[in-house]
């Protein structure tokens, strides 16, 4: 059903962006463009329906496209399903619209530091864009991602209860020694490491590792269903995901931020705020407490 292999992707893309997943969208695309191509056909000419579809199938004949471009094809086409009245086809569509528009979002911040990237490739030379990763590393890298997850991750490890462990993982706020930081949950959902990190680093092979590392984190994280109501209050369920398996997931991401931050040439930390191995640790020393 044309409907149903439409959702696989979108399904795709409302967790994680398309560079994670580009060969199974290649598989996908060629199963569906046959089908597609038909449909076309048979849809009067001129009209607004007919000309989404033909914009779909262009994107789907490319190996790569744009992640933007794909998310906002897939939601125009949602008009060819409208018209069903079965109720189970109605449903599918509402999940298809609700799991397209967050492929929208997460295409969206990735396209735009995409287009901030290829602006800074454009002006520096290879090493130029070494030396601009090396300080987007050590500063917005290093202050306000590793030493602040490391942190955390100490507070929530070394936790006496599991309510305190909850506390930590759950809160939008959390005091810490050095003032009020994010919970882990609500910090993985606003993406500000991503965006104001990761997404930016200009190596491709670093960017790519660490995106992979942080989504794979961040999709275990988001099983924890957070239920709030409009005073801001929330009811927090565990039935999808446990605490060992969100700390292993998160430990996991560290491991891979500490090993990337060594490829990147930097083997100490440089402890601006948040000293929770020490002053100044070796990177591998650290890597070695997290096993």
């Amino acid at each position: 059903m044309l409907l149903e292999k439409l959702l696989a992707i979108v399904e795709l893309g409302a967790v994680k962006p398309q560079v994670l997943w580009l060969e199974e969208y290649q598989k996908l695309s060629e199963e569906i463009l046959p089908e597609l191509q038909d449909l076309f056909k048979d849809l009067e000419e001129e009209t607004e329906v007919r000309a989404n579809v033909e914009g779909l199938i262009k994107l789907l004949e490319q190996a790569d496209p744009s992640d933007l471009d794909l998310a906002k094809s897939l939601l125009y086409v949602a008009d060819l399903f409208n018209l069903d009245e079965v109720a189970e086809q109605r449903q599918l569509v509402a999940k298809f619209v609700e799991a397209t528009k967050k492929f929208q979002s997460i295409a969206q911040a990735y396209e735009f530091a995409k287009q901030r990237r290829d602006k800074l490739k454009a002006r520096f030379s290879p090493q130029e864009q070494e030396q601009q990763d090396l300080r987007l590393f050590k500063n917005e890298g290093e202050m306000y991602c590793l030493e602040f997850y490391l942190a955390l991750y100490n507070k929530i490890i070394n936790a006496k209860t599991e309510v305190e462990k909850r506390n930590y993982i759950e809160n939008k706020e959390v005091l810490m020694e050095f003032g009020k930081v994010p919970g882990l949950w609500i910090d993985f959902k606003r993406d500000e490491v991503l965006i104001k990190f990761i997404y930016l680093i200009l190596n491709d092979e670093l960017r790519d590792e660490l995106t992979k590392a942080y989504f794979s984190a961040k999709i275990e994280i988001n099983k924890l269903e957070m239920i709030c109501d409009k005073k801001g209050g929330c009811i927090s369920d565990y039935s999808k995901v446990n605490i060992e398996q969100i700390l292993q997931a998160f430990r996991e991401f560290l491991k891979v931020l500490l090993q990337v931050f060594q490829k990147k040439g930097i083997e100490s930390l440089t402890s601006h705020f948040h000293t929770p191995y020490g002053k100044n640790p070796l990177v591998k020393e650290v890597l070695q407490k997290l096993v």
